[in-house]
């Protein structure tokens, strides 16, 4: 899991050398009964430190960390408790893995160098200043180079109660599809500013540290609407099958299935399964399907360069093949033409 996290240098919030104190080995602090906020910041040239670090803070694996033209420079600051962290991470050298969010939800954005990590099967590329929405529940890969990377860091429950959902069937889901515009990453940097003094001095208030992660809290809520779970039909056990179904539709999407391919993989029927997706979700397994690869392709053109990347590059890597009817079944879910997805600009 993630360790309890820190702040932004991009907001001029680097914790102070009284704020700080260095360990070779991160740990979980302990708490105190007022939930003072944990504090920790530990750097070095190392480049066998540095793996160790980051592997460690961050439940990773497969970690390579390779050294650049320029000397070699790693940081990991944090401060938060158990319900909002901020933290950030600098690294002057070339880092790949494995890493895992656990039971957080973690939204990074890239102040320098360049980087990617990967989500729903597809390549997300860091861009500088704009929230991205780490996979939450789940590992992924990453690929940063002479990266600093600001995160904020809120527990997935603390979240759930906070958009009132709490107990909700199926639990909280994140729309990570969503990408920020301009007027989000303004409303998001305003957020931060308000409740980073709070957060960041060990000395304010009970109240005003509360008042700031639920702020936080708030604008991540507004940056990555929340959704709701599986229809509470689908986790009944008489409908085991329907639910596996929809399961792997998503993990396989960007695969050459077929519904042939879905009722083999679940142990149904075409036709059974045909009728359980018409009376639990009023569509088919092929619709269903079909709407998946459709919010693939629109998460892909959102993030894209217009100026390398084509609507029909992209619907064609996702099987659509016939340019003019996927524009019209895209236009039909989405409500705008892929082009002008594609023009999106944050």
């Amino acid at each position: 899991m993630f360790g309890r996290g820190e702040f932004a240098f991009a907001f001029g919030l680097g914790l102070r050398e009284d704020q700080c104190r260095t360990t070779p080995v991160i740990s979980r602090l302990e708490r105190t009964v007022e939930q003072q906020p944990d504090r920790f910041d530990v750097s070095g040239s190392s480049l066998g430190e540095a793996r160790a670090v980051f592997e460690s803070g961050y439940d990773g694996s497969e970690f390579r960390v390779e050294p650049l033209s320029m000397p070699t420079e790693y940081r990991y600051s944090s401060i938060g408790d158990d319900g909002v962290s901020l933290r950030s991470t600098v690294l002057r050298a070339d880092g790949r893995g494995t890493i895992s969010t656990g039971g957080d939800v973690v939204v990074s954005w890239l102040t320098s160098g360049s980087g990617m990590f990967r989500a729903a099967g597809a390549d997300v590329s860091a861009v500088q200043g704009r929230p991205n929405l780490y996979p939450v529940g789940e590992r992924f890969g990453f690929h940063y180079v002479d990266s600093s990377i600001s995160l904020v860091q809120v527990d997935a429950g603390f979240l759930a109660r906070l958009a009132g959902v709490e107990g909700a069937v199926g639990g909280l889901g994140f729309n990570a599809d969503a990408v920020p515009d301009v007027d989000d990453v303004r409303r998001w940097n305003l957020a931060l500013r308000s409740a980073a003094p709070a957060l960041l001095d060990a000395s304010a208030p009970d109240l005003a540290r509360t008042e700031g992660r639920m702020l936080i809290a708030a604008a991540v809520l507004r940056l990555f609407p929340p959704t709701v779970g599986m229809p509470a039909a689908l986790l009944l056990p008489k409908n085991v099958r329907v639910r596996a179904a929809v399961e792997y539709i998503h993990a396989n999407a960007d695969l050459p299935i077929t519904v042939i391919d879905v009722a083999e993989a679940v142990g149904a029927s075409v036709r059974a399964l045909q009728s359980a997706f018409q009376r639990h979700l009023e569509s088919t397994p092929n619709t269903y399907l079909r709407n998946v690869r459709l919010d693939r392709v629109r998460a892909l053109l959102l993030r894209a360069d217009p100026a390398v990347a084509s609507v029909a590059g992209i619907a064609s890597a996702w099987g659509f093949l016939h340019l003019g009817r996927f524009a019209a079944t895209y236009t039909q879910r989405v409500g705008e033409k892929p082009s002008a997805t594609l023009r999106h600009t944050w």
